[in-house]
């Protein structure tokens, strides 16, 4: 491992913020804390895989108001560093609360397509950040290029393609669709991974995926309503009317309502690879299909979810 500091002594603000389309509001921050704890079984098992070791140097590019920050500094321990990067100053205000007693950990406003200006880390990790955004090959390339040779960059994304309501609903689907369209990014990114990360130059790139079985306690169970409220112009854009919309949303509240009815989660993707020691290596292994974890049906997660 690098002992030098290989991190900015001072940050390096963002020239182009990168918008984040679901906002900044406290509603926003208190989803985004909840999708945390709902992950957290899953981010706990990637950096178990990968192995993330006391000393190393790591970023959470994207990370909201925690991310897996959190989760980095207890594995780095106090002689590694966890870098945090966002470009929404309110997410970085709450983060910088949580994390007040963790003094490896700092935090930064910044561009998701220019974090490279940070160099020579061990791992840096990204999620339910390429979904949200245009371009997602700059950022890729740019979480790259921060990682030194042998190290590891990882994301989560979702696929829409599993979330559903059990028993069918065609309101959900249409409203599910119409989303789709107007969403900033790929709701279907994460089984595009194996290929982006072969395409900037990654190596023994492994891919997983899970989902889960969701009842009306969960947190995420209502996630749809949620976003079309905060996307109602953007569904207004693609030719759904206000009228629809409030017709949509009625008919997927009253179906959700009925006993006995369950939402099958999107597809969570965990793509990583390793940067090549030479661009000769990279050359080698960009034709090797990606490795899969385990075989085991998509809807059993690693860990214990509750």
């Amino acid at each position: 491992m690098p002992t030098e500091d290989v991190l900015p002594a001072t940050p390096v603000p963002s020239q182009r913020p990168a918008p984040y389309p679901l906002g900044s509001a406290d509603d926003e921050v208190s989803r985004l804390l909840e999708q945390c704890a709902y992950y957290r079984p899953q981010a706990r098992s990637l950096i178990d895989r990968l192995g993330v070791q006391p000393g190393w140097r790591t970023a959470d590019v994207g990370c909201g108001p925690l991310g897996i920050l959190d989760l980095l500094a207890a594995r780095t321990g106090p002689t590694g560093q966890v870098l945090g990067l966002d470009a929404q100053p309110r997410m970085l205000e709450t983060a910088r609360q949580l994390l007040k007693d963790h003094e490896h950990v700092r935090l930064e406003q910044a561009d998701a397509y220019s974090c490279h200006d940070h160099t020579g880390l061990d791992f840096a990790h990204s999620r339910l950040l390429l979904a949200n955004l245009p371009r997602p090959e700059q950022i890729i390339t740019s979480m790259v290029r921060m990682v030194r040779p042998g190290g590891y960059v990882a994301f989560q994304e979702i696929d829409w393609q599993s979330w559903s309501c059990v028993p069918y609903s065609a309101a959900w689907e249409e409203l599910r669709g119409r989303l789709a369209e107007a969403w900033s990014g790929d709701v279907h990114i994460g089984q595009r991974l194996p290929r982006l990360l072969g395409s900037a130059g990654l190596t023994d790139i492994t891919v997983d995926a899970s989902t889960r079985i969701l009842e009306p306690d969960d947190a995420q169970f209502g996630l749809l309503l949620y976003f079309a409220k905060i996307q109602r112009q953007r569904l207004l854009d693609t030719g759904l009317s206000h009228a629809e919309q409030d017709r949509l949303v009625q008919a997927i509240r009253r179906h959700l309502a009925q006993p006995g009815c369950l939402v099958v989660d999107s597809l969570l993707f965990q793509a990583w690879g390793k940067v090549p020691d030479s661009p000769e290596t990279a050359a080698k292994q960009h034709s090797a299909p990606a490795k899969r974890v385990a075989d085991r049906p998509l809807s059993e997660p690693d860990c214990d979810p509750r």
